[in-house]
């Protein structure tokens, strides 16, 4: 298990009330100091949790730190880890997520709160563990200014934001112009769009949403994505090292699919 141990060691030092663990596939080779082999980004059952004679050494490397590879996403490159409390399951070959979750005893999440005030970022809280939303902006916006919650009037956005202040204890919205905005900041209607804008100007774009961000994280703190692709890339990554987890509960549906998906959270 050599090339693993780090993993190993990474994953025992990560405090106990933190239950789960999303690395992307960049930030688990800094880990290790070396690259993963072909196959990890190939190959579905490489993220298996195996044991006895059919074990790999890359499984030893998370199963012996108590933890269990929960899924994946080869595309994206992230795998997500959970603290075990029963035996992991084996993974179905051909599928990105191991079957039943895994028992993972979450702290109770807060009541709640949305954040207040228009241009504060970082609310002060004794709370350990936060929960985050980030929900992308739209392009059907009101013609002028408006608080952000207000300004997108798109079915999604409103089922979106619905659901958002429902599940987090904050949300902000990923504003192609502005960054990171809170709700009750009133800003102007643009024209911009992130999927349109060039490369080295999406990374200057979340190199300043990610500055926000760390005014707003704590160690421990659960984040959510409403946003698709464009908006989480480049956030990620910083999102972990400052010791958070991920969850993006509509990764993989169309956008029809995730309205449907949202009326269900949403009870609309």
């Amino acid at each position: 298990m050599d090339k693993y141990k780090p993993l190993c060691e990474h994953l025992e030092s990560i405090e106990a009330h933190i239950r789960e663990c999303t690395l992307t596939f960049e930030r688990l080779e800094q880990i290790l100091g070396s690259p993963l082999p072909p196959s990890a980004y190939r190959h579905k059952p490489w993220w298996a949790n195996e044991s006895g004679a059919s074990q790999h050494t890359q499984t030893r490397g998370w199963l012996d730190a108590g933890w269990a590879v929960d899924s994946f996403d080869l595309r994206e490159e992230w795998v997500r880890f959970v603290r075990r409390v029963i035996s992991a399951p084996h993974l179905a070959v051909g599928a990105s997520h191991l079957g039943p979750k895994v028992a993972t005893s979450r702290p109770a999440t807060p009541p709640p709160r949305i954040s207040q005030g228009k241009d504060r970022l970082a609310p002060a809280r004794g709370d350990p563990r936060h929960t985050i939303a980030l929900v992308a902006c739209v392009g059907q916006k009101l013609e002028t200014p408006a608080p952000a919650r207000e300004l997108y009037i798109s079915h999604w956005f409103r089922l979106a934001s619905a659901y958002a202040c429902q599940t987090a204890d904050e949300w902000y919205i990923l504003s192609a112009e502005y960054g990171l905005v809170p709700p009750d900041r009133i800003i102007e209607p643009y024209e911009r769009n992130l999927n349109e804008m060039p490369a080295d100007r999406r990374r200057t774009w979340a190199a300043k949403v990610t500055g926000d961000l760390r005014s707003i994280l704590r160690p421990g703190d659960h984040v959510i994505f409403l946003a698709g692709r464009a908006y989480r890339t480049g956030l990620i990554d910083t999102i972990l090292e400052l010791g958070c987890t991920i969850g993006i509960p509509m990764q993989h549906l169309k956008i029809g699919q995730q309205r449907h998906w949202l009326k269900e959270q949403v009870g609309s």
